[in-house]
């Protein structure tokens, strides 16, 4: 993609062809519009903390689909779930 004269239309391309193959294929997403309108919102969240309620909302969508959604993406390797971090961890060393 990085030589490619047209790197928006491949990716666009690649990205079709990822939802198709690996999404629709597997029967993961019930309603592949919706999930659609989903991946594109939360490319969006990249590297923020993530409104469920109103990425729903936006995806027009229930909230625990949302969920689903995102159990999707770090199925398929494209989301990484990072915990918050903490001062103190929950136990104490003995």
């Amino acid at each position: 993609m990085y030589l490619s004269e047209e790197p928006r239309r491949l990716l666009a391309n690649y990205v079709g062809t990822y939802l198709q193959e690996e999404i629709a294929a597997e029967g993961l997403a019930r309603s592949l519009p919706a999930f659609a309108r989903f991946h594109d919102l939360a490319a969006h969240c990249n590297a923020t903390i993530v409104n469920f309620k109103g990425l729903a909302s936006d995806s027009q969508v229930w909230r625990t689909t949302v969920h689903n959604y995102f159990d999707i993406l770090k199925a398929t390797l494209l989301v990484t779930e990072l915990q918050a971090w903490r001062r103190y961890s929950e136990r104490k060393p003995v």
